[in-house]
């Protein structure tokens, strides 16, 4: 709700009424959420590798929720020094796993980024998570009006969700565009940025 709303309070600083977004993996359950507050504000949607909350995710991911209830709680004891360590050798593995181009640059960009958040910053991710998974249910309806002016794309060999969490979302955005890839990572927005741009292009327009 808080990073909807920041959302929001941007695009009336800057006067724009209404905007495409992109949500890549967190950033899809953010969008996901600004679609269902501020409707109007939305004209289409690209959601890339991400997943949803639904009825049968909530029942089969309870165990998960209290798992990252009782991470947050560790973790938020650990000294900021040690949480950015831990939180950066993490972020070098993703970006080898994920054989992003230009190696150094990513690498650098993403430990500098690390290097200058709060405690409370780099726990957000989990808090997120939790929030999105407890605090939402979403079904076909609660996006009817806007189901055919949204793609998704997603990878078989995208590891970060499950297969039924990827499906999950196309079955409560039945009259989206799809594009379904083999091989590509997580983060395929990144490593194949020139083939990813090319479809999110040819879908807005």
């Amino acid at each position: 709700v808080e990073l909807t709303d920041i959302i929001i309070a941007v695009l009336k600083a800057e006067n724009i009424e209404t905007v495409n977004i992109l949500g890549q993996s967190m950033g899809g359950m953010v969008a996901q959420v600004l679609m269902h507050r501020y409707p109007d504000v939305i004209k289409k949607v690209i959601l890339s590798h991400t997943t949803t909350s639904t009825a049968e995710l909530k029942n089969s991911h309870n165990e998960d929720i209290e798992s990252k209830k009782k991470d947050i709680n560790l973790i938020s004891k650990f000294p900021q020094f040690l949480l950015r360590k831990a939180t950066k050798y993490r972020m070098q593995k993703v970006i080898k796993e994920n054989n992003l181009p230009n190696f150094t640059f990513w690498n650098t960009l993403f430990l500098q980024g690390v290097g200058k958040r709060s405690k409370n910053e780099l726990i957000s991710p989990l808090y997120l998570m939790v929030d999105f998974a407890k605090n939402y249910c979403f079904t076909e309806a609660s996006f009817k009006n806007i189901s055919h002016n949204v793609l998704i794309i997603d990878s078989k060999a995208d590891k970060s969700f499950t297969e039924a969490e990827k499906m999950a979302v196309c079955n409560i955005f039945p009259e989206s565009k799809k594009i379904h890839f083999d091989n590509k990572p997580h983060l395929g927005l990144i490593a194949y940025s020139n083939e990813y741009i090319e479809i999110i292009e040819s879908f807005i327009s």
